[in-house]
């Protein structure tokens, strides 16, 4: 319950209101009124209350130091409850146990304090750009089955990267905090991973000028879908099959007839993708690859444990009959975070067939043309007809490339 608890508590309660919570627990007292036993149990309960008490805020810090407590906002709070935890009580075991707590959680504060004040200080080091690109390294120079490995390296190397946190801050967080923004953005740049690969697929496709290259790229690219799938990386298989579903792609029925045989894979691809109740056959896929023993990595689409998660929150009330929290939506929330946090756990281990270099900065520097300028060289690949204007320049797109291909790199 504790995990369930400082997980999803942002629903309904602020940083700063629970800290205060937690103080007021700290020092529990007698109710009004109380008769003298009851008085006497509260004396002493007090001491293992205070442990208990001490324990939570310890989990809290350790599981979720940000985004809570990198908070200027509660980092008051937080120093009154260590002060709290310094004042003198009975000298039992329970007390000495409590300020060894108080002495770790004040050493952690002003390590934290020190080194964001020293950071302030120091220079900033100037943004490395990656070297450009050689002109050899291009999409037909690597094979279907590195270019995967890469994509999936850099692929869970983002997926791990955010705190299994970010997400409920998406939802309930204000994105204006730069607190927040920081930790949700990881997640953006897994959305913008996601939109580029499909797009770099699809100008492979369509700068292509001579059919024969354009099909042995397509067939590349659903073989690349393909090896990624069997990598379980969903994420850039999904990307792949949408950037094959544009528009630009999708008219080019010759260089699709070209490829009749590749097409049954892409087939096979887009029904375990099937949106079709709500995405049932990449679900039950997904948790047949949860029970493998052992344990393989996989890279699931993250769209959808966020589309869930809206969702949840977004069809449940916060409260329920007499104003109660609804743990029971907050409970279901946590069972999607720990599904994923599980997939965040297990790294893929590409030692054994390690791919080339030039191909890991081939998949960190993916070029990608915008939607309308793929259309027009969509239209230049295969014109619609009667569009006399656009075989002229296709003629001579073609006869440009084929210049280009004689002088060599």
């Amino acid at each position: 319950f504790r995990e369930q608890f400082f997980l999803t508590f942002r629903h309904f309660m602020s940083p700063t209101d629970l800290l205060h919570k937690l103080s007021q627990r700290l020092n529990v007292q007698p109710g009004e009124g109380s008769s003298s036993e009851e008085q006497s149990l509260v004396r002493s309960l007090r001491p293992l209350v205070r442990v208990r008490t001490v324990a939570a805020l310890k989990a809290w810090i350790d599981e979720f130091w940000s985004p809570d407590f990198v908070d200027a906002r509660n980092r008051g709070p937080l120093l009154d409850f260590v002060r709290n935890i310094s004042k003198p009580y009975a000298d039992t075991e329970e007390d000495r146990e409590v300020e060894e707590e108080s002495s770790i959680f004040s050493r952690r504060i002003s390590v934290d304090q020190t080194y964001r004040r020293d950071s302030d200080r120091l220079p900033h080091s100037p943004v490395l750009q990656p070297p450009p690109r050689s002109p050899k390294l291009e999409f037909a120079d690597f094979e279907a089955k590195e270019l995967a490995m890469q994509l999936t390296s850099l692929e869970h190397k983002r997926f791990r990267s955010f705190h299994h946190v970010a997400p409920l801050l998406q939802l309930w967080g204000d994105r204006e905090d730069p607190i927040i923004a920081k930790e949700t953005k990881r997640i953006d740049d897994i959305v913008s991973s996601f939109n580029q690969i499909s797009y770099w697929v699809a100008t492979e496709v369509c700068t292509q000028p001579e059919l024969r290259s354009r099909a042995r790229v397509l067939e590349k690219c659903i073989q690349l879908a393909k090896e990624c799938r069997r990598l379980n990386n969903f994420n850039s298989t999904m990307a792949i099959v949408s950037g094959l579903n544009l528009s630009a792609v999708g008219r080019l029925k010759d260089t699709w007839e070209a490829q009749p045989k590749r097409q049954k894979n892409l087939q096979d691809l887009e029904l375990l993708l099937n949106p079709q109740h709500n995405y049932r056959a990449y679900r039950t896929t997904l948790e047949q690859v949860e029970k493998e023993r052992p344990v393989v990595p996989a890279i699931p689409i993250l769209s959808l444990f966020l589309k869930d998660l809206f969702f949840i929150n977004d069809g449940n009330p916060r409260y329920v009959r007499n104003d109660l929290v609804n743990f029971g939506k907050l409970r279901t929330m946590h069972s999607v975070i720990s599904r994923m946090k599980a997939f965040q756990a297990h790294s893929y281990d590409f030692s054994a067939s390690p791919p080339r270099v030039e191909a890991l900065e081939y998949c960190r520097n993916l070029r990608s043309l915008k939607e309308a300028a793929l259309y027009k060289y969509s239209l230049l690949c295969e014109a619609k007809s009667g569009s006399g204007d656009t075989m002229g320049l296709r003629d001579k797109w073609i006869a440009e490339a084929s210049e280009k291909k004689k002088k060599g790199p």
